[in-house]
């Protein structure tokens, strides 16, 4: 069973995203992929600051060892093959470069986000790692009554 998620952001975040949800222009990507990042509990949050927000998740959930860890993997590949077609040398570290690598990051997270969702049918996930009590969500229509932590 999934329990209530926990989430912080800004203060002027907070509301926006109570009237409007989570945006999938907001998905960050980090140690697990392309998604919104919760936490299970509050200790798992501790390390951040601002506004703590509950939501229900409501999709399929898979175990992130399983299915979602693989999702770095096919992103650094996929970024490779973009870079290679495109003639782009990524030893470089030019300003024009690293802008046309986060581009192609960015299009690879969305890629592999689309194919979790859409492919896979995968919704969310645990978090298996040594930080214990985090939730991943790929597709912000399975989080649902978001609301402010009393």
């Amino acid at each position: 069973e999934i329990p209530k998620l926990m989430h912080k952001t800004f203060p002027q975040n907070a509301l926006k995203i109570i009237e409007d949800g989570f945006s999938e222009k907001k998905i960050n990507t980090t140690a697990y992929g392309p998604a919104i990042y919760f936490g299970t509990n509050e200790g798992s949050l501790e390390i951040y600051s601002g506004i703590l927000l509950n939501a229900d998740f409501k999709g399929n959930c898979a175990d992130a060892n399983v299915n979602i860890e693989k999702s770095n993997v096919l992103k650094n590949s996929l970024i490779k093959e973009i870079a290679t077609q495109m003639g782009i040398d990524m030893m470089q570290y030019s300003p024009e470069i690293m802008l046309k690598f986060s581009v192609m990051e960015n299009f690879a997270n969305e890629y592999i986000r689309e194919k979790i969702v859409n492919d896979l049918k995968i919704d969310g996930a645990f978090a298996k790692s040594s930080r214990e009590g985090y939730f991943l969500v790929f597709n912000p229509r399975a989080i649902s009554n978001i609301n402010f932590r009393h």
